[in-house]
């Protein structure tokens, strides 16, 4: 499974997909966060998600990782909503740093989180609107 959030204009973020969950790595009833900061889900993986082969699949997940996109333009999602025809990858910390990028000689993952992707400012402070 993967999964895409699209803005109203702009690039799509792929923010979930190549994490455990399929096949014989099956994953239970899971109540997890999705979010730029504060990874400290179970077995997180560089703070990812755990990903298919790639690292220990809990029987559950739970707690915030960060987004997470393994092999990177592998999915093909449909764009007949009126949705753009390319996505960008989740795969790197809130701080622009490298703490998701020692993934795997064979393995790769995005270079995108929300704040990068959508031109959110880093501090929730700094949002305006209602």
């Amino acid at each position: 499974m993967a999964m895409v959030l699209v803005p109203p204009t702009g690039s799509g973020l792929d923010f979930f997909s190549g994490i455990c969950g399929s096949g014989s790595e099956q994953v239970g009833n899971s109540t997890l966060t999705l979010a730029d900061t504060g990874a400290s889900g179970t077995d997180n993986f560089h703070g990812m998600l755990p990903g298919l082969g790639i690292s220990t699949c809990p029987s559950t997940l739970s707690g915030t990782y960060l987004p997470t996109d393994y092999f990177p333009g592998q999915d093909v999602f449909n764009s007949g909503g009126g949705g753009p025809s390319t996505y960008l990858s989740g795969g790197i910390s809130a701080s622009g740093t490298t703490t998701c990028m020692n993934v795997g000689p064979s393995v790769s993952r995005g270079s995108y989180n929300f704040t990068s992707a959508f031109g959110l400012p880093a501090a929730a402070s700094s949002l305006q609107g209602t």
